[in-house]
């Protein structure tokens, strides 16, 4: 997955895993954007996570956002996956909220940049 400061990161994923990691939303076939997982250690369970995406021209690029709220297979990560394959050459900053099962709110912020 993408870190902070990456700057050839996949413009693309096929998605073929199992389990299908999309079979709780209406994804139609075909490419998605690379995936982040984050996952929080020495935390209770995450209870809710919300992410959003721009590019450089601070445009909103549409997510899915995999964690504990919709995906019973997860408990202490979030999957984050463009909707669509990224652009060759831009920076993406991704902005994450969560919240514990304790009640901690966490967040983190980061860019990286898609191989050229």
């Amino acid at each position: 997955p993408p870190k902070g400061g990456e700057t050839k990161v996949p413009r693309s994923w096929n998605a073929l895993e199992e389990p299908n990691p999309f079979r709780m939303h209406d994804k139609p076939p075909g490419p998605v954007g690379w995936p982040t997982v984050v996952v929080v250690w020495g935390e209770s369970r995450i209870a809710s996570a919300t992410a959003t995406m721009t590019d450089s021209a601070g445009n909103d690029v549409p997510l899915y956002v995999n964690s504990p709220a919709n995906d019973p297979l997860l408990s202490n990560a979030v999957v984050i996956t463009p909707r669509k394959p990224q652009t060759n050459g831009a920076t993406y900053t991704v902005d994450l909220k969560m919240t514990t099962a304790a009640g901690k709110t966490l967040g983190d912020r980061w860019s990286y940049t898609v191989v050229p």
